[in-house]
């Protein structure tokens, strides 16, 4: 690769354009950034209602995001220069499911997943030869409740995840405290078989919401929403095991994102809807999985997503509800995190991809 390319390259940003937070955004914001200073440079935007949720294939070719809207809702695809940082003309694809929250490319490339929060479901559209997504395949909705009043009336289905080995498909479901696992299928029509659920039960009350693997596929780390905390499972062969539940806030608040170090050796996850909103920096054992908190760092307001530059020079905060993603510079010596001054001013920011 060329070494231009791994020290700049593109962020994009996905937005609420219009809902009960906010409106002013046109859609999915389009930044120049060097990587090795963490700075940025407007680009343009991309026009697309609710693209709470944005994610690039493998090749950098195809920028997809979901609309979240209430049923029916839609997945957009646009074709993306990474050279040119540009997205074209989008392609919109109907989705049975309500408010979609989070979409994945599966790691062939074949398919698209998107997590369906209103309507509790996942749903599966074939991808095309030029990128685009085809007419949704599979519809799955799942039923189940929880103790937390109308936070858990149903199931909320929130995060859909391939482990590294690519032959199963995780998902949480807020609602309903559970992952579920299935089978993936492969050279045949249908992706997912959903005959092959299990189920891996979490606290009542907890609303299991993102969740990352580590990148030898050992161990799987999962912060809850309503609980503000951090588990910690170790994986092998489709099976998870809990090993450790933290508190990544004494004070409360809703647990938000979840991400590791490039290196591995930190884990981090942001905290919302609290007196102070911020960011637990947690050290993780690579042997055994283990995590030891190190600190919280405050952050801007209503962290939902965090991610970390190509280099892992710095990590990308976006402040849902104050308009600006926040810039930190990551130190691997200790995992501590240091705010560099520097923010981007966007409306509703909900989600960060980078290019590389």
């Amino acid at each position: 690769m060329n070494p231009e390319q791994t020290e700049k390259g593109y962020l994009l940003i996905g937005t609420y354009t219009e809902n009960e937070i906010g409106k002013g955004s046109k859609g999915i914001y389009i930044y120049r950034c060097d990587y090795r200073h963490g700075t940025f440079d407007y680009q343009g935007v991309a026009p697309a209602k609710n693209p709470s949720y944005i994610t690039l294939d493998r090749r950098q070719e195809n920028l997809y995001a979901v609309s979240e809207t209430a049923a029916p809702s839609s997945v957009c695809s646009f074709p993306f220069d990474c050279g040119a940082g540009t997205a074209g003309e989008p392609q919109v694809t109907p989705n049975d499911g309500a408010d979609p929250c989070n979409i994945v490319v599966s790691p062939d490339g074949r398919f698209l997943v998107t997590a369906d929060y209103s309507s509790g479901g996942l749903s599966v559209f074939p991808v095309r030869d030029d990128g685009s997504p085809g007419a949704e395949r599979q519809l799955f909705n799942f039923t189940g409740s929880g103790p937390v009043g109308d936070r858990q009336d149903g199931s909320h289905i929130h995060c859909a995840r391939y482990c590294r080995c690519g032959r199963y498909l995780f998902v949480t479901d807020l609602g309903a405290d559970s992952i579920y696992r299935f089978d993936v299928l492969a050279g045949v029509e249908d992706h997912i078989d959903f005959d092959t659920k299990r189920v891996f039960r979490v606290k009542a009350g907890s609303g299991p919401r993102h969740f990352v693997f580590d990148r030898d596929g050992k161990y799987m780390y999962l912060i809850n929403e309503l609980s503000a905390s951090v588990m910690a499972f170790s994986y092998e062969n489709g099976e998870i095991q809990e090993i450790q539940h933290l508190t990544a806030n004494p004070d409360g608040g809703d647990g938000g994102d979840i991400k590791l170090s490039p290196d591995g050796n930190y884990l981090y996850a942001s905290v919302r809807e609290t007196a102070v909103n911020g960011i637990a920096v947690y050290r993780r054992d690579a042997g055994t999985g283990l995590l030891e908190f190190v600190y919280y760092q405050p952050c801007v307001l209503h962290p939902r997503n965090i991610e970390f530059s190509p280099g892992g020079r710095f990590l990308f905060v976006t402040g849902m509800k104050e308009g600006k993603v926040q810039v930190f510079s990551y130190d691997p010596a200790d995992g501590r995190l240091r705010d560099t001054g520097r923010k981007i001013d966007v409306p509703n920011p909900t989600c960060l991809v980078f290019t590389e």
